[in-house]
């Protein structure tokens, strides 16, 4: 090879396109990471416990408590429908939350139960770490309905 030959580089979208591979696989390793360390916290509860009784009641199920949570809604084949955060309870938001309420979601019909991590003040789950926890979950278990509006 003549030393005056150049060698011409990698285009730069090449080298950009193979460091958002390197980027994607090390996001899905960190939320696997974080998935695998909250599963074995999860509370499940299911969905028509949740809706009928009442949060102040002493036995009431922990989804229906105020708190801040990450929950998971499941339908009764076990597929992932819907993953989220909340700094009201479960059942508030899912029930409560007025129009945002899951229930006026056409998919709601389908959630058999619920996975929740709860905790009961703001310094133990705050808002950054359930969001953080929230997309963790969503990359991991690829639920049907996340993101969607209806």
């Amino acid at each position: 090879m003549n030393i005056n030959t150049k060698i011409s580089p990698e285009p730069i979208t090449v080298i950009f396109q193979r460091k958002i591979k390197l980027m994607r696989t090390e996001i899905n390793t960190i939320s696997k990471k974080i998935y695998d360390k909250i599963d074995k916290c999860l509370i499940k509860e299911d969905i028509s416990d949740i809706e009928n009784i009442n949060g102040n009641k002493k036995n009431a199920p922990r989804a229906c408590k105020g708190g801040y949570s990450v929950y998971i809604l499941y339908s009764q084949k076990d597929d992932v429908l819907y993953v989220g955060e909340t700094a009201v309870s479960v059942k508030s938001r899912c029930f409560g939350d007025g129009s945002g309420a899951h229930k006026h979601k056409s998919w709601f019909k389908q959630v058999s139960y619920v996975k929740h991590y709860t905790k009961n003040t703001e310094q133990e789950l705050n808002k950054k770490e359930r969001k953080l926890i929230e997309q963790a979950l969503s990359i991991n278990l690829k639920p049907a309905n996340y993101g969607k509006s209806s």
